[in-house]
């Protein structure tokens, strides 16, 4: 029986090992080129054994304003075993260049959600390095 834990506790130490020194050892990514349009960085994959090169769109910036905003609550589940309430805001913002939807869901009932309300104006960041995401700032 203390063999099978011996040998329990040397897999657990082993992986935790390997989950600290992965963001250590891994190289960064690197960017190595940029022209008008596009970022080209270099991505590393573990431990810095093999490295891919990948475009990625500069950053958008945008003004729009809000066109429309709803809000709706219903229940999810059944009440009494683990059903809850759900908030969803569905803000419409009309920019410059293209229309944005921003979905947001909150469980629960929350009622201090940073609310757009029509007409307000808002700053769009769109970035396309590392993920994709849209960000709003009133």
């Amino acid at each position: 029986m203390k063999k099978i834990e011996i040998f329990w506790l040397i897999v657990f130490f082993t992986i935790i090992s390997v989950l600290v020194s992965y963001p250590i050892i891994t190289p960064n990514d690197v960017l190595v080129k940029e022209d008008t349009e596009y970022l080209y960085y270099k991505e590393y994959r573990w431990w810095g054994m093999d490295s891919c090169t990948y475009k990625y769109h500069k950053p958008i910036y945008d003004n729009g304003i809000v066109r429309n905003v709803t809000r709706s609550q219903h229940m999810v589940g059944v009440i009494g075993k683990g059903g809850h309430w759900n908030s969803d805001f569905v803000i419409t913002i009309c920019g410059e260049n293209k229309t944005y939807t921003y979905k947001d869901e909150i469980f629960g009932l929350v009622f201090t959600h940073p609310i757009y309300h029509k007409g307000d104006k808002v700053k769009i960041i769109e970035t396309f390095y590392h993920r994709h995401n849209i960000e709003y700032l009133k």
